[in-house]
């Protein structure tokens, strides 16, 4: 008879410890999802065919060209060998008016 009251209180115990690791959702409401169109990346690109300077490349960097390829060909031509340099550079398309544009549809 003893027993009995330590066996409850040890399920008791075990109960309580269970449920604070393991503990039970008060409620499943979710928000809403909000759904939205995604407007992808657009890009432009330059291609600069001849030999640029530091200050040349630095500028283009200024206005958001990032230099993506460069290739060196060599050339032959009457005045004799060369090299071509084409360099290629990009950068990111003025999305806002596209974002406003698909967002007013």
């Amino acid at each position: 008879m003893k027993l009995f009251p330590i066996f409850l209180i040890s399920i008791a115990s075990t109960l309580l410890f269970a449920q604070e690791e393991y503990p039970i959702p008060v409620s499943s409401y979710h928000e809403p999802i909000q759904r939205t169109r995604e407007v992808p990346t657009k890009w432009e690109y330059k291609i600069v065919q001849n030999q640029m300077t530091e200050e040349s490349m630095n500028a283009l960097g200024e206005q958001g060209w990032e230099l993506v390829s460069l290739s060196v060909t060599e050339s032959s031509s009457a005045r004799g060998n060369s090299l071509l340099y084409n360099y290629v550079f990009k950068r990111q398309k003025n999305t806002l008016l596209l974002r406003k544009r698909v967002t007013a549809e």
